[in-house]
Order: structure tokens, then C-alpha cells, then sequence
């Protein structure tokens, strides 16, 4: 039952919406970007699927992120350049040296825009972009909002990391759970389904465990009810909810689900 709900709901994107982000990553890189700026709220899974990715094609990917510095992913790098924590001006200086020279080098800077104030970042990484072009390297910036300043503009491609799919939430749904008993049944799946969309997985996973404390059971009426009450504790990054979510949450206002 549950593989055919998430069947149905699949066929029923466009060929636009099931395109992947490791597709879509691995085409821009493909076609020689200078940088990918990947706006996301989830850089945990965003992370997890460049490195399935880079995984799947072969590919050198080393991930950088303020507190923890470079992580190598496996691939051996100089004690030096691994020491970058707390620096972005140090990651940026050693993106020559992270290329791989059998292939593909994917950098993946994670909450990189809090530093796209600074000039000498800036400066930096507007050279160290044609630099790891030419060494077959490639710099993906993790952020929930874009801020590129005018200097880099051109020189990232943005895209946006969807929420989760049908299927994924379908995954999540069953990750939740311990017992058939728990799970909805019949119509009633496709209709937790349908209130999950719009959620991250970590909301998603809330949701569907705070439904199991209250009821035993997961519903979409419950589900619905803890959407609804993430919407109004926070907006988006940008500070505006999503059109998808506002349809989503109105639809269940009307129909008298949600209370």
C-alpha cells in the first residue's frame, strides 16, 4: 500500500520536479560553473547527497565548515591545509592545493555566507573561483539565504534544495515507526502524506512522533495541527512561508482539518 501511495504521488510531478539534486548538481558542474550556491535548510541532507554523489561518479569531495574546519571525507590531505578551522580566508587559499589531479574536486563550503561580508573574503574567493576551475575543482556554498554580493553574482549558479519528496517523507514515515499498527492505513496515508509535504525531515520526523505520543497512531489531522503550529512559531529563512506550504495550510483550514 504504502509503495503504491508513493508511486502515484510521483507520477504526478513534473519531470522538473523529479529532477534530483545530485543531478542537477553534477549536470552544472558538468557544464563548468564557476560555483554552485545551494540555498538550503537541511545542509545535514544536502551534505549527505553531494557525498553520494561524489560517491557514485568518483569524486573528490572535502566539506569546510566553521567550527570543525575541513573535513577530508576519506581523501588525504596536509596537516596544514586541514587546519582551517575558524578561518575562511584559510580554506579558500587552499582550494589549489584540494584539487585532485586524477579528477573532479568537489569543495563544499557550509554556512559560507555569514563571511560574504567581508571584502577579503569576497576578493579572494572571486579569484580562487577561476584558479579551481582550471584544476577541475568546484566550490558549493551551503547557506539558507543568498547572499552574494555583486562581485560574485555571475560567478555562482544558485539553486534550491527542494523538500523532501513524497517518497522521501513515505521513508521517513516508515523510519518512525515500530509496528504496522502505528502506521495509518487506507486513505488515511495518503492524506498524512499529503499534510507532510511542506516539512523538512526533521519536522516531518517531529511531527510524525509527537502524533504517536498522542494518538499511538499517526493521522493527518494531527500531522495537520503540528504543521500548522511550526508555521506560525517560524516563518522561512527569508522570513516568508513557502506559497506551497500557505496552499497546503489554507486547503486544510477550509476542509475543516485543522484547528
Amino acid at each position: 500500500m504504502l509503495s503504491e501511495i508513493v508511486t502515484r504521488e510521483k507520477n504526478a510531478e513534473t519531470k522538473e520536479q523529479q529532477v534530483t539534486l545530485q543531478e542537477r548538481v553534477s549536470e552544472l558542474i558538468w557544464s563548468a560553473v564557476g560555483g554552485v550556491y545551494l540555498q538550503t535548510i537541511e545542509p545535514d541532507e544536502a551534505l549527505v547527497e553531494l557525498a553520494m554523489m561524489c560517491h557514485s561518479k568518483k569524486w573528490k569531495m572535502v566539506a569546510w565548515d566553521f567550527v570543525r574546519g575541513l573535513n577530508s571525507n576519506g581523501f588525504e590531505i596536509d596537516n596544514a591545509v586541514a587546519a582551517t578551522a575558524g578561518d575562511p580566508l584559510a580554506v579558500l587559499t587552499a582550494i589549489p592545493s584540494l584539487a585532485n589531479a586524477e579528477g573532479i574536486t568537489v569543495i563544499v563550503l557550509r554556512g559560507f555566507d555569514h563571511f560574504l561580508s567581508r571584502t577579503d573574503v569576497v576578493l579572494t574567493l572571486d579569484r580562487q573561483l577561476a584558479v579551481a576551475k582550471g584544476l577541475q575543482a568546484f566550490v558549493v556554498i551551503l547557506a539558507p539565504v543568498v547572499r552574494l554580493p555583486l562581485e560574485l553574482e555571475r560567478r555562482f549558479v544558485v539553486i534550491e534544495h527542494s523538500l523532501p519528496s513524497p517518497e522521501r517523507l513515505a521513508q521517513c514515515l516508515c523510519e518512525t515507526t515500530t509496528s504496522d499498527e502505528e502506521l495509518p492505513h487506507g486513505s488515511q496515508l495518503a492524506d498524512v502524506l499529503d499534510a507532510a509535504m511542506g516539512l523538512t525531515r526533521h519536522e516531518a520526523e517531529a511531527a510524525f512522533r509527537l502524533s504517536l505520543f498522542r494518538n499511538g497512531v499517526i493521522t493527518p489531522e494531527a500531522i495537520w495541527q503540528i504543521k500548522t503550529q511550526l508555521l506560525m512559531n517560524r516563518g522561512r529563512p527569508d522570513g516568508r512561508i513557502r506559497a506551497s506550504e500557505m496552499t497546503l495550510q489554507n486547503e486544510s483550514l477550509d476542509d475543516g482539518e485543522c484547528v
